[in-house]
């Protein structure tokens, strides 16, 4: 069985410049389940802690703990929404100021990270292949892109 991440199970600092950023994201009971076990490194290479707390997920980089996004999820209806999240604009700890790259990242390591429902063609459609896109998938995400 699978463990289940929690604010200790790895080391992890707070977002210290965030952005707000709009989204609209839904999952179903199951889902956020699933979402709640977060992901906890087996090593560098995997790139991301995440973990659930309260009512938030928190992604954070494995290297260096540096909190990159926070999303606070809401109940609507029989559905559980992302409809904003925070993302680090703090240079020294993220070097993006590309919100639709923001928005896109999120849902790829909710989606395929999380949740292993394989949105990867879709994301590498949106990044348009090339050998530095190839570098720069690698870089944000690891082994995450082979599974």
């Amino acid at each position: 069985m699978k463990k289940v991440a929690t604010r200790n199970s790895w080391k992890n600092q707070p977002i210290t410049n965030p952005k707000r950023i709009e989204i609209n994201l839904k999952f179903n009971e199951n889902q956020l389940k699933t979402i709640k076990k977060g992901l906890i490194p087996k090593q560098m290479e995997n790139k991301w802690f995440i973990f659930f707390e309260g009512d938030t997920l928190y992604f954070h980089r494995s290297w260096t703990g540096h909190g990159i996004f926070k999303a606070k999820f809401t109940k609507e209806n029989n559905d559980y929404v992302i409809k904003e999240f925070f993302a680090e604009r703090n240079k020294d700890y993220y070097n993006n100021e590309d919100d639709n790259h923001d928005r896109n990242q999120l849902a790829f390591l909710i989606y395929w990270g999380l949740l292993k429902i394989d949105i990867r063609e879709w994301y590498f459609k949106l990044n348009e292949s090339d050998e530095s896109n190839a570098l720069k998938m690698w870089a944000d995400f690891g082994n995450m892109i082979f599974k």
